[in-house]
């Protein structure tokens, strides 16, 4: 094979599976005039294809008025809704409501009206939906200018809202026609909000705000046991009767900033509970947990005042992590375990399956029911697992269930998964080697392979596919070996991406397939992203591929 130095331009297909049409043998992409024909053909149907999961996912909303009923979101953009608490999901238009870091769903006292932030491009503006969800509007009123930080929304109610732009806070007592400010801090993160009638209480960076007039006014309560040099990131509340508990989790002074994510648990300080009712002061009840453990997220049960979960991180094992105390923060049990799955059951992810939990990593999400205290879900920067059980066992929610594989044993490594809807990596490519082989390349995963025509799909880690993107396949048109363009460096050439900074420290090589794709191996090691490969066309020898690199 000789190589010729070449420069070319990037370039995109998006590509969708077409139920019940099946490509020829030997097919290539297709072209703009068979896209346009495809268009054309009446009754065709649409379905998401891949095998599930493998980007981060963020905001878990469990839905009130519906156990079984859940949105998550992606910051591809992404909101995932399911009917059955993870068995399969539907992504909605992106023409109606995108998703990104802290853009969860809200819910409210009528379960038509539902509250959101839409992610669109540079602007995080607050929308208002009144079928439960399948249409999206803008509020009358934005204060923010589509600059929406967080948003909420009083679950016993359809018109009370709060939402906060980077440094104030608003609230709106006619769900969103006008709004008034409330607060004003700098680095203003709403760590949450806990309603509780005229009461509401609101855990944010600078200390606890407490409204007792129907958030008319909003001020700061005394910090009553929280030390001046931690701040909040973790907020949940609970009443149980006479009884108000409040609980969070605080991270280091100057650690805590809107839109901050799970990846930030390094700077956790501890867990505190407060008996609001009883006026009494926060209280610290981290001492028992575990060392190698840190918290980011909170929850509390509704129905159980002692009852309270946490997630994050464990950094010995490089997995997520979720604990549970019973006994109001005396004692915390480890209720995802990881080793050996011991209680999971896993998609393609898990304890020595095709990516280990370090893929998943650290939690970026997480939720309790607000009707059923043994169901919560957990999101991660790969997947999305569930609980029914109150945390005895858990379940993947990103593969058919039929593909799970049982707990209390090695994930296993090269077997094919259906997907079910979460998928949530850039495709750049598909390759047809014949009428029911196909390779995908993919970011972040790094490609996957499918041998019954795309319904089902093995990962690229027990492929043998090198780096983090796989950006483009060819196939030599006489002896029909593969070739494929990998790279460390994702989201060429994404606006965030276009600098040598980001760029020149990436590594890249080519790799090739004798078996359709069903392993791989480096032919060159470019040391620097290959994104695109083409045959000389007079020259079925000469390869030439496009490597990124200012130099």
């Amino acid at each position: 094979m000789r190589w010729r130095p070449s420069l070319v331009g990037m370039i995109v297909v998006l590509c969708a599976t077409m139920v019940g049409i099946a490509p020829p043998a030997g097919a290539g992409p297709v072209g703009a005039r068979a896209r346009r024909a495809v268009r054309a053909l009446p009754g065709l149907t649409w379905r998401s294809r891949g095998i599930g999961g493998g980007g981060a996912f963020f905001s878990p909303a469990p839905d009130p008025h519906d156990p079984d009923r859940l949105f998550v979101t992606s910051d591809m953009s992404g909101v995932y809704r399911t009917d059955d608490f993870g068995a399969s999901w539907r992504m909605l238009r992106a023409s109606r409501l995108r998703g990104d870091v802290a853009t969860p769903v809200q819910f409210t006292s009528d379960a038509s009206v539902l509250y959101a932030i839409d992610a669109d491009e540079d602007l995080r503006r607050p929308v208002v939906s009144h079928d439960g969800g399948t249409t999206w509007s803008p509020l009358p009123s934005d204060p923010t200018g589509g600059e929406v930080y967080s948003l909420w929304a009083d679950p016993d109610s359809t018109q009370r809202l709060l939402i906060s732009s980077y440094d104030t806070l608003y609230f709106s007592s006619d769900g969103g026609a006008t709004f008034h400010q409330v607060h004003q801090a700098h680095d203003e993160h709403v760590a949450g909000v806990f309603w509780d009638g005229d009461t509401i209480l609101v855990g944010a960076r600078d200390g606890l705000l407490v409204s007792t007039d129907g958030g008319a006014t909003f001020s700061l309560a005394a910090a009553g046991g929280l030390p001046a040099d931690e701040e909040m990131v973790g907020f949940a509340g609970v009443r149980v009767g006479t009884q108000v508990r409040l609980w969070a989790v605080t991270l280091g002074a100057g650690d805590v900033w809107p839109l901050i994510t799970g990846a930030e648990m390094w700077s956790y300080q501890n867990v505190y509970r407060r008996e609001w009712s009883a006026g009494g002061p926060w209280t610290a009840v981290g001492a028992n947990i575990p060392g190698d453990v840190l918290p980011f997220f909170v929850a509390a049960a509704p129905g159980r005042i002692d009852t309270v979960w946490l997630a994050g991180g464990n950094t010995d094992l490089s997995a997520p992590a979720v604990l549970k105390s019973t006994d109001g923060g005396a004692t915390w049990i480890d209720v995802f375990r990881t080793t050996n799955n011991a209680n999971i059951a896993t998609g393609w992810s898990g304890y020595h399956g095709d990516t280990e939990w370090w893929w998943g990593e650290y939690a970026l999400g997480f939720a309790v029911s607000p009707v059923d205290p043994d169901r919560a879900v957990l999101t991660d920067l790969g997947f999305i697992h569930v609980t029914g059980d109150g945390g005895a066992s858990w379940h993947q929610a990103y593969v058919d269930p039929a593909d799970e594989n049982p707990p209390g044993s090695p994930t296993p490594k090269g077997l094919a998964y259906h997907g079910i809807g979460t998928e949530d990596t850039s495709s750049w490519w598909l390759h047809w080697v014949d009428d029911a082989t196909v390779v995908a390349a993919l970011t972040d995963i790094r490609g996957i392979r499918s041998t019954d025509g795309g319904l089902s799909w093995t990962s690229g880690f027990s492929l043998g596919l090198p780096h983090n993107s796989t950006y483009h396949v060819v196939e030599h048109p006489v002896t029909g070996r593969l070739f494929a363009a990998t790279s460390s460096v994702h989201d060429l050439y994404q606006s965030t991406y276009l600098g040598d900074s980001r760029i020149d420290g990436g590594t890249g090589a080519v790799a090739y397939s004798d078996d359709g794709g069903a392993s791989w191996q480096i032919l060159h090691d470019f040391g620097h992203p290959v994104v695109w490969l083409a045959f000389d066309p007079n020259d079925s020898e000469t390869l030439y591929a496009s490597v990124v690199h200012s130099s």
